[in-house]
Formats: C-alpha cells, sequence, structure tokens
C-alpha cells in the first residue's frame, strides 16, 4: 500500500464505507481507460498495473509482476526516469517535464508508440514512479498520412489525432483484515488524488434518492464554475449541458439505472461565458437492499482538446479532397465558369461561410464587377462595380494583400463605399484575398458570415490557395483563347498559303510545259533542216545537237508530269531518255541488248540536268561508236544511290576506246561537255577499257 499521511487525504466528505471508496479506486485507476501501472524506481518492476494495460499490453497480471520496463521497451529507445526527492511524511504528485515518447513491445510482438506522463510517489513503501502510458500509434499513423497527402498538394496541414482506449473490467483484490481497514482507505484515497491529478479529471457522485450531485477536485473549473459555485443538484447539470445533447443525455442516464451497465458518454456543455466545451463522463450505480438505485458513483474528463483536434483532422482531410478535386478540374477542363464556380462553392464550404463571391475585372476597365456567387438568396452585387482604393475590396486590389475583418461596419481600415450592398448594417465578417495573375490583381475572392462567427488564420490560408486555383483557370482560359485565335490566324495564313503553292505550282507547271514545247519546236526546226543539208558531217552534227535539244526537253516533261515539280523522278526519266536514242539511232533491240539497273532516285533540277545530258553523251557514243558494221552487243546501264552520292555506270561490249585516244584531253564535243558537266557537278569520271567500255560517274548529292 501507498504510504500517506492523514493531512493528505482528498479534501471531502468521508464515504460511507470502505468499499465504496473501493469502488473509487477501481474507477479511478484500475478501471481507467488508460493503461497504468506503478514502477519500482530502482530495479524498473512493475508493481501494480490496472486492467486497462493487461488488456492493451496482452501480459496477465501475473507476468506483469514477474517483469520490468525493459521487457516491453525496445532497446534503442532511450528510458527516462527522471524524479525529483519525495519525502516519505509528505508525497507529493509531479509530471516531471513534457511527456517522454516511447516504444513499446506487445505480448504479440506488435510495436507501439506510447506517451508517458510519470509521477514520483511512495508505494508500499517502496519509492515509485506512477506511469499513464497514452497509445498514439494510430495517432502518428494518422499523422504520416495527413502529411503525406498534403505535400502532395503543396500544403497539407499536420495534426496529431489519438484515440484513448476504453475499457471496463472488474477489480478483484483482496480486502485486508478489519484492523487495516483505515490504511487501506487511505492508500485508495491517494491513489484516487493522484490519477484525478494525471488523467486531468474529476470524480463526481450523485445521490439518485435525493437528486444531490457532489462534484470533487477539478470538475468545477472544467464545467466553467468557481470553485463552490455549482448549486449541486442532477438538474442543475442537465441544465448546463447542450440542449441537442440534453435528451439523449437523459435516456442513457436512465438507461443505466435501469439495466445496472456502466454509464459512458462523450457530451457538449455551455460554460457560463457561451462557449462550448466536450466532456466524458463514466459512472457506476449502486443499489440498495431491495435492488434500487441508491446513488451513482464516477468520474468525468475534459476531452475538448480531442474533439478539436478530431475536428481539425477532418477538416484538414476535407480540405485535401477539395484542393485535389479541384486540381483535377484545373488539368481536365477549360470550362471557366464551372471552374471558378466550384471554387467559390469550395470556399464556401471549407471556411465554414455563409456566402462567397468571386468578383473579376471588367473587359477594358479597372473595375470588378461580381461573376460567380454562392449562398445567396438572390444576385444583390450584379450592378455592383469596386473601383480600386475604395471599399474592402478596392483595398485589397490596390494592396495586392489578402484582407480579413470580423466587423466590417466598425473596420477603419477601409472606406464604407458600398456598405450599403451589404447586409445587417456592414455587421459581418468578411474575408477577402486577391486572385493575382503575373503581378497584377485579376479579380477578388470573399467569403462572409455574421460576426458572431470570425474567419480564423487558417481559413485565409485556404482561401488564398483556392485563390491560386482560380488564377491558374483564369490564366489558362486565357492561354486557351489565345491559342485558339492564333490558330484561327495561323489556319487562314496557311489555306491562303495553300492557294498561293497551288497556284504557283500550276504556274510552274504551265513554264515547264511550255520550256518542253519550245524546245520540241526547236528540235522540230532542227529536223527541217535536216532534210535540206547534204554534208554528212554537218548533218551528223545537227542531229547530236537535235538529241541534246530532246534530252533537255524530256527533262522539263519529267518535271510537270511529277507531284513534286522540284525534283526530277530520275530512274524512270533514264529508261525513257534510253527508248527514245534507241528508237533515234534506229537500233534493232536484237542487236544491241539493254539492261538497266537503276535505284528509285529523284533529283533536283540543278543536277537533273547535267546528269541527264552527260548520260545522253555516253549513251549515244556507245550506239555511235562501240558497235561498228552492224556488230552484235549489250549495254549496261546502273544508277546507285546512297545518302551522300550517286553513281552511275554506263558499259558496253563494244570495240572499246583506242588505247591511243587521250579521252580527258579530245577536241570532241561529246567528251568536252562530259568532263565540263562533270567538274561542275563536283564528281568524278572514269573510264575501263577492259571487256569492252565502262564509264563510272560519282557525284555527290549534299
Amino acid at each position: 500500500m501507498m504510504d500517506m499521511p492523514p493531512d493528505t487525504a482528498i479534501a471531502r466528505p468521508r464515504v460511507e464505507t470502505w468499499h465504496e471508496q473501493e469502488a473509487s479506486y477501481q474507477l479511478l485507476f484500475l478501471h481507467h481507460p488508460t493503461p497504468m501501472w506503478f514502477m519500482d524506481e530502482v530495479t524498473l518492476a512493475f508493481l501494480e498495473v490496472n486492467e486497462a494495460a493487461i488488456r492493451h499490453y496482452g501480459y496477465t497480471r501475473d507476468e506483469f509482476s514477474r517483469m520490468t520496463i525493459l521487457d516491453i521497451r525496445l532497446p534503442e529507445v532511450p528510458l527516462v526516469l527522471a524524479h525529483g526527492q519525495r519525502s516519505r511524511a509528505a508525497p507529493s504528485y509531479e509530471r516531471v517535464g513534457p511527456p517522454d515518447m516511447w516504444r513499446h513491445r506487445i505480448q504479440d510482438g506488435t510495436v507501439i508508440d506510447v506517451d508517458i506522463a510519470r509521477s514520483a510517489v511512495v508505494f508500499r513503501g517502496r519509492k515509485a514512479s506512477l506511469v499513464m502510458a497514452y497509445d498514439v500509434t494510430e495517432r502518428t499513423r494518422g499523422e504520416a498520412a495527413l502529411r503525406k497527402s498534403y505535400e502532395e498538394l503543396d500544403r497539407r496541414v499536420q495534426e496529431r489525432t489519438f484515440a484513448l482506449a476504453q475499457a471496463n473490467a472488474t477489480l478483484r483484490a483482496e480486502v485486508a483484515e478489519r484492523v487495516r481497514a483505515e490504511v487501506a482507505l487511505r492508500d485508495r484515497e491517494e491513489r484516487l488524488h493522484l490519477a484525478q491529478q494525471a488523467g486531468q479529471m474529476g470524480t463526481w457522485e450523485w445521490d439518485v434518492q435525493t437528486d444531490i450531485l457532489q462534484w470533487y477536485t477539478a470538475l468545477e473549473p472544467m464545467h466553467g464554475f468557481a470553485p463552490g459555485s455549482f448549486p449541486g443538484t442532477y438538474e442543475a447539470f442537465l441544465d448546463i449541458i447542450h440542449p441537442e445533447d440534453r435528451a439523449w443525455f437523459r435516456q442513457a442516464v436512465a438507461h443505466a439505472l435501469e439495466s445496472g451497465t456502466v454509464f459512458e458518454a462523450e457530451f457538449r456543455i455551455l460554460w457560463p461565458d457561451g462557449s462550448i466545451h466536450w466532456m466524458m463522463g463514466k459512472g457506476r450505480v449502486f443499489y440498495n437492499e431491495t435492488g434500487q438505485p441508491r446513488r451513482m458513483l464516477g468520474v468525468g474528463m475534459e476531452v475538448t482538446a480531442r474533439k478539436r483536434a478530431e475536428a481539425e483532422a477532418l477538416q484538414r482531410q476535407r480540405e485535401a479532397e477539395v484542393l485535389a478535386q479541384l486540381a483535377q478540374t484545373l488539368n481536365t477542363s477549360l470550362e471557366l465558369d464551372m471552374v471558378l464556380q466550384r471554387v467559390a462553392e469550395g470556399a464556401q464550404e471549407l471556411c465554414g461561410s455563409e456566402r462567397g463571391l468571386i468578383m473579376l475585372r471588367e473587359p477594358g476597365s479597372e473595375f470588378l464587377v461580381s461573376r460567380y456567387q454562392v449562398g445567396f438568396p438572390q444576385m444583390p452585387y450584379m450592378d455592383l462595380r469596386i473601383e480600386p482604393g475604395k471599399g474592402m475590396g478596392g483595398w485589397v486590389v490596390a494592396t495586392g494583400q489578402p484582407l480579413r475583418t470580423a466587423d466590417y461596419a466598425a473596420d477603419t481600415r477601409f472606406s464604407k463605399d458600398y456598405v450599403n450592398y451589404i447586409r445587417t448594417d456592414g455587421r459581418l465578417a468578411i474575408l477577402t484575398v486577391p486572385i493575382i495573375i503575373g503581378s497584377r490583381v485579376e479579380g477578388l475572392l470573399y467569403v462572409s458570415n455574421l460576426a458572431s462567427r470570425p474567419f480564423t488564420a487558417q481559413h485565409e490560408v485556404v482561401l488564398i490557395r483556392l485563390a491560386d486555383y482560380a488564377a491558374t483557370a483564369i490564366r489558362n482560359a486565357q492561354l486557351y483563347h489565345a491559342a485558339q485565335d492564333e490558330l484561327g490566324r495561323r489556319t487562314v495564313a496557311e489555306a491562303q498559303l495553300q492557294t498561293s503553292l497551288q497556284e504557283k505550282e500550276v504556274l510552274l507547271r504551265e513554264i515547264h510545259h511550255r520550256v518542253k514545247n519550245n524546245l520540241q519546236i526547236v528540235s522540230s526546226l532542227l529536223n527541217l533542216q535536216l532534210r535540206v543539208v547534204d554534208d554528212p558531217h554537218l548533218r551528223s552534227l545537227m542531229q547530236d545537237c537535235r538529241q541534246r535539244i530532246q534530252a533537255m526537253a524530256l527533262i522539263h516533261e519529267a518535271l510537270y508530269q511529277a507531284d513534286d515539280l522540284s525534283r526530277v523522278p530520275f530512274e524512270m526519266y533514264v529508261r525513257r531518255l534510253a527508248a527514245q536514242l534507241l528508237r533515234a539511232y534506229d537500233v534493232a533491240p536484237r542487236r544491241i541488248r539493254l539492261s538497266i539497273h537503276a535505284d528509285p532516285l529523284a533529283l533536283d533540277i540543278d543536277k537533273a540536268a547535267p546528269c541527264a545530258l552527260i548520260f545522253h553523251e555516253l549513251f549515244s557514243n556507245a550506239l555511235k561508236h562501240a558497235f561498228p558494221d552492224g556488230r552484235p552487243g549489250m549495254i549496261d546501264v546502273a544508277l546507285h544511290c546512297t545518302p551522300h552520292q550517286l553513281t552511275m555506270w554506263v558499259r558496253d561490249s563494244g570495240v572499246g576506246v583506242p588505247p591511243a585516244l587521250n579521252w580527258q584531253h579530245t577536241n570532241t564535243l561529246g567528251l568536252k561537255l562530259i568532263l565540263m558537266l562533270t567538274e561542275q557537278l563536283g564528281g568524278r569520271l572514269r573510264l575501263d577499257r577492259e571487256g569492252g567500255t565502262t564509264f563510272t560517274l560519282t557525284i555527290p548529292l549534299l
């Protein structure tokens, strides 16, 4: 048992029997919903644990009695047990420093995070620690998940939530001898006092027959009463319960009295100053000899902070969801009206406001006009035009800074030019943030409430985030419309350019066609002249000239017949020119066989014309000189093309070029023309006399 002098007993009337003090001890220590234990300060052994510790950690009471704190503490977490000096004659309860965060391993091997509160006590004559272990595993996991969610959207708020393990179990204890009853009673009163201080709770006792309700220790301050000012009746207590909770609270108490079950509830109370607070109550019914409820004994704990933390966590989660939905809408939609309407609706929901409003700059003006409204029964601001510098909105436009006021009419930071538009004579709480694109304020985002419900700094953070989404939506819409305009202009320009190209293509085809016709006329004139020329040498020269003109005419014919007017399909041209020359020189196909192997090739006009003349000269020379006296033979033509060069072979099986002929320095026009054009193309020409005559022409294509 704990040692305690008589003058430290809890200052309240003596409970009728020792058994009633035992019941209080059961409720406050062994029945406390939070795991608690007494631990030897020297050996770290467990001296006594409550039912919540047994249930939460999974060990039996006997197992705990054989264990130390080192059996459940993870080795990597430092163990801190700092106590001040305690006097056996005057024990005291004190929380040492801030709570310690430990990691424990429970019976099934699971590792949990616990928040430890410790106090130095004297327990059964030994220096000990009274320890309360709050399981915050779910809270830390929840905080991690919430923090991760806020990191994805750029501002997720970290909140700590925790859940209290609650349970009710039966305390089994041996009643000490009658002679030690008073000592045991004082021992339990000391434990009760320590548990109340550690758990920030108070005890109450309700006499069901007389309706007298006694509050002990800290219950009066928890309910907003000065010490000794609570009227002390059950009906007086019901009067401070929130009207919305009062009916079900009565039913819960009536059910506990009728069924004998433990009463447990979380409910709201109204302080004398009108503020709302949350309480958790738990109690047990005691009956008289006839089975009628005689009294109820219980504990009360203020849980306002936990409830607010839970509500705040839900609010942060909802903020994350709404912002994520808006981000998805921005990524998938360019409908500005829909996006901005959703921004206004999101502002109303996340700020808990009655009304929301978005104003944008009037086209071609410095004024701002109402565009999107939420929560208004009519459209009161349709004709309102905000001028920079005037009113609350004008102040935000002029400064580019958000502005929050708890009373629009009484705020002296801005003029009241538009107060006639404000309901309730301007007695409103209003929060306004700018919608900024670049460095210019393009709009305003408002939310408003009655003055009794002002906005907070957190609401301002949320509204600024929503204003950023609105600015992004407006900018996307501007870029989209600008892109549409540019696309329209480019489409028109492209159509005009296409029309111009088609006109030029028609004109170019006509030019090639006319050049071909003119060259054909010249060829025909030469042909007419040949009929009156008797000199064989002159006739041969004129015939060669006529064939060269026809070769050029064939180039222009191939151009105006091709799909691409800038390039000649050269492999097709070579086949047509070879066939034309065979007909011109009246060569029988059986006497001279022709073989052409050509890669698909298209040459621009600057290379096609010289290559055509070179091929004409080489092929016509083979026809005229390689097979004298009707000698049969074969002519092979090959075209091979790579991305960088063209190689053309003209090979005949005829008599060959005389060895004495210096073909690179000759007076014949044909060879001079071939050498000149090869040099013009930057190519190389090679002669091979073996097995006839082979000319190989190589020209670069780049």
